[in-house]
C-alpha cells in the first residue's frame, strides 16, 4: 500500500527516519512537482471514507475478509 502524507518541512526528516526505521516500511520524500493530482471523483470518494471514519463506519479487516468470502465463496477461498 503506498500512503502520501504532508509533514511540515522542518519535521519531515524525523518522520522518515522514523518510519523507516521500521524493515516493512519504505518511506521517499516527495518534491513539490512529485504531488499527485487527483480527479474531482477521487477526491470526492476520498472526502466520503474519511467521513465515514469520522463516523464511525469502520469494519475490520476480519469482518471485510468474513463478509467477502461470504459473498464470493469460489474466489476468496484461495486466499486463505
Amino acid at each position: 500500500m503506498k500512503v502520501l502524507i504532508e509533514i511540515q518541512d522542518n519535521k519531515a526528516e524525523f518522520i522518515l527516519e522514523l518510519l523507516n526505521s521500521f524493515s516493512f516500511v519504505k518511506a521517499t520524500a516527495l518534491n513539490s512537482e512529485d504531488r499527485v493530482k487527483l480527479s474531482k471523483e477521487e477526491r470526492k470518494a476520498i472526502e466520503k471514507g474519511l467521513q465515514a471514519l469520522a463516523e464511525g463506519r469502520v469494519l475490520s479487516d476480519s469482518q471485510v475478509m468474513e463478509e467477502t468470502r461470504a459473498r464470493y465463496p469460489n474466489f476468496i477461498s484461495s486466499f486463505n
